[in-house]
């Protein structure tokens, strides 16, 4: 198990910003094809890459349905892709993010 808070023997830098239930909508296909390396089709960043068969997904509406801790940052999965493809927060719309309902309500 991963401790949340950031010491010697752990280091994790931050917290998932996204929660299991939210929604998140994937960057748009503009931002892949802009951002692309030209010769791989591939956008590194941060914590993962962003690969030419995830581009399907582009423009997208998601939910989130597990998240992985790695000592890059937060991995996530999404509904849209069985979890196939491992997503990070790079990958979605910063404004596009809908809050996890309370079942109650």
């Amino acid at each position: 198990m991963i401790k949340l808070e950031k010491s010697p023997e752990n280091p994790i830098t931050h917290l998932p910003k996204f929660e299991l239930g939210q929604k998140v909508t994937i960057k748009s296909l503009d931002w892949y094809v802009s951002n692309k390396d030209y010769y791989t089709g591939i956008v590194k960043l941060t914590t993962e890459s962003f690969v030419s068969d995830m581009s399907e997904y582009c423009g997208k509406t998601a939910t989130i349905t597990e998240t992985q801790m790695t000592e890059e940052g937060t991995l996530y999965l999404i509904d849209l892709d069985n979890g196939v493809w491992n997503w990070s927060e790079e990958m979605f719309e910063p404004e596009m993010v809908e809050d996890v309902k309370d079942p109650e309500e």
